[in-house]
């Protein structure tokens, strides 16, 4: 997801308990590896992009292409945090107009589908590709499409076996990569998803 501020702040921690603040105009990249907890100030706005398939800047380029280095690792090898964009006047015109358009009740899916391409175009035309990448660093991995894959299937997986067989790698390299990524076994971290899942929908549920 895309996160555009657009007045007050807000605080990030993720399960890392890696802790961010972002400010009005700042656009904040939310990956879907870490569970997130996001508190805001009072009479903060703010707008979620959400992306749901291979980011192109173009109609014919997907992003790792365009930028290049798929790879982007800090001196330690692990993947870098993304550094937050800070919006420019054209990008927040979009926002202030998308804004009004979604108070007036225009909440067309096509419309949105448009909106979140147009987007991408203002990030290609106003932002550098080295701004880019350390925007979009935490997809430019190869771990990436491993992580996505994870994370949008295993609510309907019922066994470990189940989640290899379906990601097209044998038990020892399945759980090998899931650990690298996740840091711990793919039994143990659906277990807790569930259990999370349960406890959510016993205080927030009837």
């Amino acid at each position: 997801d895309i996160l555009f501020i657009m007045k007050g702040s807000i605080g990030i921690v993720d399960s890392n308990d890696n802790k961010r603040i972002a400010k009005a105009d700042d656009i904040v990249l939310l990956t879907p590896v870490h569970q997130l907890l996001v508190t805001s100030t009072e009479g903060a706005e703010f707008i979620i992009f959400r992306i749901k398939s291979t980011i192109h800047l173009c109609n014919v380029q997907p992003l790792e292409k365009l930028l290049g280095d798929a790879s982007i690792k800090d001196q330690s090898g692990n993947s870098r945090q993304s550094v937050n964009l800070s919006a420019n006047k054209r990008i927040k015109d979009f926002l202030g107009l998308l804004s009004e358009c979604l108070e007036d009740g225009l909440r067309c899916k096509c419309f949105a589908e448009i909106k979140s391409k147009e987007i991408f175009y203002y990030f290609r035309a106003y932002y550098n590709k080295e701004v880019l990448k350390s925007f979009f660093a935490p997809l430019l991995t190869k771990e990436y499409e491993f992580s996505v894959f994870v994370l949008r299937n295993y609510k309907r997986m019922k066994t470990v076996q189940q989640f290899a067989e379906e990601s097209g790698y044998s038990m020892s390299i399945f759980d090998r990569k899931f650990k690298k990524i996740f840091h711990e076994s793919a039994y143990q971290w659906m277990t807790k998803q569930k259990s999370k899942s349960i406890y959510n929908d016993l205080i927030n549920t009837n």
